[in-house]
């Protein structure tokens, strides 16, 4: 490289820019031979680490070990299954064939497990959830466990309605951890449950579970009872057994006491095995709330909150005015029953016109 100017003239103007001249450096090495320029020279196309390893991995060069679920054999990374299932762990051995039990893990849902294991996002119908679950439980996807826990407890994509659902299946098949869960989403929708024909078939731990909840949303005490006698007159005959079961976990003490009074008085009108056990627990309630009206409290059974249960209002029910007035006395079953179907005709509407409230006392 050459530099304009003298030594001399740098002296004297020392703020003077020096020029250089450029060179390429591959002038450097043209006595080696002809070399073409930088730019010319073609390169090999990089792919991404992270596509190397999910082509390894989901591809067939990673396969060592087969799983057997019914009639198809999928070609599995052992490594991959090491990492995600604990329940696997002691049972498989690269290189050998290994079968899951089609009643566990049905073939369908191994696809989307795996998916889930190898992809950072996997879709998949609502429907299949419950028995992903089931699947993860006996795999110990550990992982799986929660993000689906954690699905069924977003509103997003578990409504209190789809929550009912969830719950019906979380029973059928057994998930007891779900079906709790479920129990608590649809507490808002517990009007709309006991209209469904689901409800009139629930076995008698399922209404004892339902009604015993401090979480589902009623206007008084009197939707809770009347629930459990519409319960139980659908199968009078074979239902009557479970009487005293399904009136302990009724909590007669919020009940109003001219309704109390009312149904005291017409114990003659029903049937002989529901008024001798409805009988005592009257008398009980009324012993109850005359204590608190006196101010007494000497009564053992002082042991309810009043505001446990989720209080609602509908301003479209038909006897709201009837329990704002202290007429609940006048209720009776068929308005209930009237409401339910108004309910059952339009569920979306009255999810959007309740609104919680304060206990409001007898």
């Amino acid at each position: 490289m050459q530099a304009a100017g003298s030594d001399k003239d740098k002296k004297n103007k020392p703020n003077q820019l020096v020029k250089f001249v450029h060179r390429p450096i591959s002038c450097r090495w043209k006595k080696f031979g002809d070399i073409n320029k930088i730019g010319d020279i073609k390169h090999m196309k990089k792919t991404s680490l992270e596509d190397d390893i999910r082509d390894y991995v989901t591809g067939n060069k990673a396969t060592n070990v087969k799983l057997l679920i019914g009639d198809r054999t999928y070609e599995c990374n052992l490594s991959i299954l090491f990492n995600y299932c604990a329940g696997l762990k002691s049972k498989m051995t690269p290189g050998l064939i290994f079968r899951i039990p089609e009643t566990k893990v049905s073939a369908n849902v191994f696809e989307l497990i795996y998916l889930w294991m190898t992809n950072e996002y996997v879709y998949c119908r609502s429907n299949v959830l419950v028995d992903m679950l089931i699947a993860a439980e006996y795999m110990k996807v550990y992982g799986l466990i929660l993000s689906l826990f954690n699905c069924f407890s977003q509103n997003k994509h578990f409504s209190e309605l789809n929550a009912f659902k969830c719950y019906m299946l979380a029973y059928e098949k057994g998930v007891d951890p779900l079906m709790y869960l479920m129990m608590d989403r649809i507490s808002v929708c517990f009007l709309i449950i006991i209209s469904t024909l689901e409800y009139r078939r629930f076995q008698i731990d399922q209404v004892c579970e339902l009604l015993s909840s401090n979480y589902i949303g009623v206007q008084s005490e009197i939707e809770v009872f009347y629930a459990a006698l519409m319960w139980l007159f659908w199968d009078y005959r074979n239902r009557h057994k479970y009487i005293k079961l399904l009136f302990r976990v009724i909590r007669f003490k919020l009940l109003p006491s001219t309704f109390i009074l009312d149904w005291a008085e017409r114990l003659h009108e029903l049937p002989k095995e529901l008024a001798n056990e409805l009988c005592p627990i009257l008398y009980g309630t009324m012993v109850f709330h005359q204590e608190v009206y006196l101010d007494c409290f000497g009564s053992d059974d002082f042991d309810m909150l009043p505001n446990e249960r989720n209080w609602i209002r509908d301003n479209e029910c038909p006897y709201l005015d009837l329990l704002d007035k202290h007429l609940a006395y006048e209720m009776n079953l068929h308005q209930f029953s009237t409401y339910l179907r108004m309910i059952i005709r339009d569920k979306r509407g009255f999810l959007s016109r309740i609104v919680p409230v304060d206990y409001r006392g007898w």
